[in-house]
């Protein structure tokens, strides 16, 4: 076990326990049989079977009987049909109160952040007309969607339940990538990376004119361009290779690619791309994020360590710049590690302290090191906030 101070770590857990709801089928029931109750004691009402609920999909509210429902829409459902991903479309749902009560729209949900219906009007007199008017925001979309809008209202003969309007898209992005990202995932130091991407073209004679790193590390070639037919449409489609060379040191790297057309409505466009040039060791997590509401608050994290081909290795110094007053304790256990073939352990690094007394960011790191040829230092960054209140 290593230590780099003393402090004591208290911990707590508790558990919640929920009470299960069952849900009685509704049944007929006879009529109670009367009784005289003793002196001195209550007698007891027959006890009521609980109605049926009107079954939904699972994470999706009631839908409102539209027969009885007080507003009437003219339709509940509209197609968009093939849109592009440039301009934002709209609908309006009419509808009227054909009821001979006031009936007031309390809210109106969307399913995503694509979709907005803000309300200008909320009550409607008996036999005033009205209309849901529906904004759908294609920019980042592709492909068919159905959307649904929630409309709740105080019409008792539907008992709040929502009712549902429901449009469907189908959005042709004038410019696509496949895939959307880039990553080399985990490549071994020494080791090169490779992955192919393409850009798609809606635009007549669409071609691309750059595309760059904004990290030198990573390099670009062009491959071929060719013309395809997706969905009945002719699009030009233009193939990329992404690289890392062999010498690149083991580092996590997340950065983007700046693509370029010659598309006046999409000239510019920006693709993640990220790799991993890991070593032979393996760390999890390979940074710590901690956040704090209040000084002194106790705190404790972990870090696993393994080889990843199983081979053996030792950590021979653990240590951390973070501010005394963090108190923090960094102790090494080693564990068996049942599913390994040739090394049955890993090591578990177990960090705790408390929150520091002064609010403000937090940039600490903790130090692991060991007698790996290839990293013989691994430093876990330990970043974070000591809030200025309980309440932030």
């Amino acid at each position: 076990m290593i230590r780099s101070t003393t402090a004591a770590y208290l911990a707590s857990a508790s558990i919640l326990a929920f009470p299960l709801l069952a849900l009685a089928q509704e049944t007929k029931t006879q009529p109670p049989i009367e009784t005289k109750a003793p002196p001195g004691q209550v007698t007891l009402q027959p006890i009521q079977p609980l109605q049926p609920i009107q079954p939904t999909q699972p994470g999706q509210p009631l839908q409102a009987d539209l027969s009885k429902a007080a507003l009437k829409f003219e339709t509940v459902n509209h197609d968009f049909g093939k849109i592009g991903d440039e301009t934002p479309v709209q609908y309006s749902y009419k509808f009227v109160n054909n009821s001979d009560r006031t009936i007031t729209i309390g809210n109106v949900g969307v399913s995503c952040g694509c979709t907005s219906a803000p309300l200008a009007k909320k009550t409607y007199a008996p036999g005033e007309s009205g209309t849901i008017d529906i904004t759908y925001n294609p920019r980042g979309r592709r492909g068919k969607e159905i959307k649904h809008v929630n409309v709740t209202t105080d019409d008792p003969a539907i008992n709040n339940i929502p009712i549902q309007l429901n449009f469907s898209v189908d959005v042709r992005a004038r410019v696509m990538l496949e895939p959307v990202t880039v990553t080399l995932g985990e490549i071994r130091k020494g080791k090169a990376g490779t992955q192919n991407f393409t850009v798609i073209g809606r635009a007549e004679n669409f071609d691309v004119l750059s595309v760059t790193p904004r990290d030198a590390k990573f390099k670009v070639e062009r491959l071929e361009k060719s013309q395809v037919e997706i969905d009945g449409d002719k699009l030009t489609r233009i193939g990329y290779q992404i690289s890392l060379p062999d010498n690149v040191d083991i580092s996590t790297l997340r950065t983007v690619l700046d693509i370029q057309t010659n598309d006046i409505q999409k000239q510019a466009i920006q693709m993640p791309l990220s790799a991993d040039i890991v070593g032979d060791l393996r760390v999890l997590p390979d940074r710590l994020p901690v956040m704090f509401r209040a000084a002194g608050e106790p705190w404790f994290r972990e870090i696993r360590l393994d080889h990843r081909r199983d081979e053996e290795f030792s950590i021979v110094g653990l240590e951390t710049d973070a501010p005394a007053e963090m108190q923090v304790v960094l102790d090494i256990e080693r564990e068996q590690n049942k599913a390994a073939t040739k090394q049955p352990w890993f090591y578990r690094i177990r960090i705790s302290g408390i929150a520091p007394t002064k609010p403000g960011a937090i940039n600490a790191k903790i130090i692991i090191k060991t007698n790996s040829k290839d990293q013989e230092e691994i430093i876990i960054p330990m970043q974070g906030n000591l809030a200025a209140n309980a309440n932030q």
